[in-house]
């Protein structure tokens, strides 16, 4: 079965998924960019270690390094979970972690394939009025300064995302699409979605009825 959608499948913000597809998009994320950055960067999933009510595991991040440099990371790429997104200690973790790598003048790309509030990553950014899409990718680049938004409804592909190395070097671009295809086809979410009821989130009418067309269509091809 193919993903119903054209961009990113809502039903799998489920708790009970998102951790497995997360670490996934993750590593096909890598897969894809490696060939872009050598041979100067290399692509390196690192953990990071989170404590939520007293519970620790830990939650993968991409870096981009410079291995010449004694592995001095140049770009930071998040894909954001629900628990990044909610107050707790899995926030501050994440918030904490976040400004030490600006004070590092590392470049930022945070991925958000999840609803919902998006406070923590636009801390009170009047911008905030008018990124309404679902999907959403912030690129922060450090030198020199600079903020990029790329937005994605959800009838739509997800975007080809520019991201930034040092100063002076071509960007490498991640076509966010392709690596959410690859880690669909490797993974086992047609059986765990099943697709009963509506996707999580706070959708339109509207939107509830396009997914449900979506899946209606997808079942009888």
């Amino acid at each position: 079965m193919l993903c119903p959608f054209p961009g990113m499948d809502p039903y799998l913000a489920r708790r009970a998924i998102w951790s497995d597809f997360h670490d996934s998009l993750i590593t096909y994320i890598r897969e894809l960019i490696q060939p872009g950055l050598r041979p100067r960067y290399a692509a390196l999933t690192q953990d990071r270690l989170v404590v939520v009510e007293l519970e620790e595991f830990r939650e993968p991040v991409l870096h981009i390094i410079e291995p010449a440099a004694g592995n001095r990371i140049v770009t930071s790429i998040e894909v954001l979970s629900p628990d990044n997104k909610e107050p707790g200690n899995g926030q501050k973790s994440y918030l904490q972690k976040r400004e030490e790598m600006r004070a590092a003048g590392v470049n930022l790309v945070e991925i958000d394939l999840l609803t919902g509030d998006r406070s923590v990553l636009l801390e009170g950014s009047l911008l905030e009025e008018r990124l309404v899409t679902p999907w959403l990718v912030l690129v922060r680049r450090q030198s020199p300064p600079q903020f990029e938004a790329y937005q994605s409804p959800l009838e739509q592909r997800l975007p080809r995302v520019a991201i930034p190395l040092d100063w002076g070097e071509p960007d490498v671009v991640l076509d966010l699409q392709a690596a959410f295809t690859r880690c669909w086809s490797a993974g086992p979410y047609p059986a765990l979605l099943g697709y009963d009821g509506p996707a999580p989130g706070n959708w339109t009418d509207a939107e509830r009825n396009w997914c449900r067309e979506r899946i209606a269509a997808s079942t009888q091809q």
